[in-house]
């Protein structure tokens, strides 16, 4: 990951995104890859640079905050909050999903509500009656 001095949020110099990073976000398990890397400035570097990044790779970006180890995180609380705020209300509702997700779900889960705000994510009728079934039986 390149590293370039500009100033991100909460005035940290952020890095930078190498090509090749925006390049593995996209891939399947690039987030894995990526996350157990994430700094104070890369996390600041996606920050300033989500819109631009192509949909999939915002995925990984967030995705990637799932992959960090414990120690990392634990420094990167407020940098993980700040990529989750700036995600919450992107234009790929599957990006906005994860965000809604990494911010914590506040109230029991509601698939309906789910289903107005994210109409990418959607159930048939079937899936609802073996839920209920499900859901009955316990």
């Amino acid at each position: 990951m390149t590293a370039h001095g500009v100033s991100g949020p909460r005035g940290v110099g952020s890095a930078m995104l190498d090509k090749n990073v925006e390049k593995l976000l996209s891939e399947p398990w690039g987030a894995a890859k990526v996350g157990v890397h994430y700094t104070k400035e890369v996390l600041g570097s996606l920050c300033e640079q989500f819109s631009r990044l192509e949909p999939q790779a915002r995925r990984g970006a967030l995705q990637g905050t799932l992959f960090m180890r414990k120690g990392q995180r634990s420094g990167l609380n407020d940098e993980v909050e700040d990529l989750v705020a700036v995600a919450t209300d992107d234009k790929d509702q599957w990006a906005s999903l994860i965000a809604r997700a990494l911010g914590g779900l506040k109230q029991r889960f509601d698939l309906q509500r789910l289903q107005q705000d994210v109409p990418a994510v959607s159930y048939s009728p079937d899936l609802e009656r073996t839920l209920a079934r499900e859901f009955r039986a316990q």
